[in-house]
């Protein structure tokens, strides 16, 4: 799900330069809204960027 929070972030700002304190907001499969964390940390790097 991180992922998907990660492409619509993406798709709509253009970059994955995430604010510290982000929350993306995306909605499952099951149509429940879930809140994903992005910032620095969470897990989420941009190709070519090592953790």
């Amino acid at each position: 799900m991180k992922y998907e929070a990660a492409r619509q972030f993406y798709e709509r700002e253009g970059h994955l330069q995430v604010p510290r304190k982000h929350v993306e907001r995306i909605v499952g499969e099951d149509q429940k809204e879930r809140e994903h964390k992005l910032g620095p940390g969470s897990g989420i790097s941009a190709p070519g960027q090592r953790r």
